[in-house]
């Protein structure tokens, strides 16, 4: 079964070309703009309610911001959420925050870590192996009318019995339906191995021995993994794109959005068949 077609350049336009970062401390900011926070401050965005209003604020710390009050703004209790929003470039980095306090000035904002899927660790060491996509590669790409999709075989938790092996594989497809031979030559490719740190049904983090440094030009990851429950196995090859690279102690830790989230029913009915594994 294939997935709906989506027309590759719209879908990377949408995901990658413009990235939303969600991030939970002003120290995640790239050193660019962190070491150079005053000159950023007047360009931050707050959403409230569907509306962006320009906002004033001060850098309390990393995990605190004060957002004076303005004739424009409206007024805020304490416990309400706010966006904060820094475009730059092609960028776009969100800070979910919470009204902590409100004085005569205005408000002091609490920092949230950032809202993902629920993330599931599993009890066993899961090896991921990962090809690179280059930004040439999928520029390449851009102007032809190729599709991604999503090729599985599982409709519902009732397939676990009925088949040995399923599979999710991400795939570019030509004008002809098949798959692209550039796309497959590269994806057969390992360039990195890792271990599943934990998963969602819309992306992963997966941690490398070792200080990786990436050329900055590599777009996207292919990353396949496979989950062994009951003498049968789950495969995964999907692509995704990289939210956010850190480091701790002696290991890289990528953090990654999969190009297409797992559809809800379909997520619940795995989350069936992979609860044995989960922590």
């Amino acid at each position: 079964m294939i997935e709906d077609k989506l027309i590759f350049s719209t879908k990377l336009k949408e995901s990658v070309l413009t990235r939303n970062i969600s991030l939970g401390s002003m120290d995640h900011l790239p050193a660019r703009i962190k070491d150079n926070q005053k000159d950023y401050l007047s360009k931050f965005l707050l959403f409230y309610n569907k509306n962006i209003f320009s906002s004033k604020l001060e850098i309390l710390n990393p995990k605190e911001i004060f957002l004076f009050k303005t004739p424009e703004l409206p007024q805020f209790q304490k416990g309400e959420l706010i966006l904060l929003i820094l475009p730059e470039g092609k960028e776009r980095f969100i800070f979910q925050t919470r009204v902590e306090e409100v004085t005569e000035e205005g408000y002091k904002l609490k920092i949230l870590d950032p809202r993902y899927d629920k993330r599931y660790i599993l009890k066993v060491d899961v090896p991921v192996f990962i090809s690179l996509l280059s930004q040439k590669l999928l520029f390449d790409f851009f102007n032809k009318n190729y599709y991604f999709v999503r090729e599985t075989n599982f409709l519902d938790s009732k397939s676990f019995t009925e088949i040995q092996e399923i599979h999710f594989y991400d795939l570019i497809l030509n004008e002809n339906n098949k798959i692209e031979p550039e796309f497959h030559k590269l994806i057969e490719k390992t360039c990195l191995m890792g271990k599943l740190v934990d998963f969602s049904k819309g992306g992963a983090c997966v941690k490398i021995k070792g200080e990786v440094k990436l050329n900055e030009e590599i777009f996207l990851f292919y990353i396949k993994f496979a989950l062994k429950i009951q003498n049968k196995i789950l495969k995964f090859a999907l692509l995704c794109d990289i939210r956010r690279i850190r480091y701790e102690e002696d290991f890289t830790y990528f953090h990654l959005m999969f190009l297409r989230s797992f559809k809800s029913k379909l997520w619940d009915e795995l989350l069936k068949i992979i609860q044995p594994l989960i922590k």
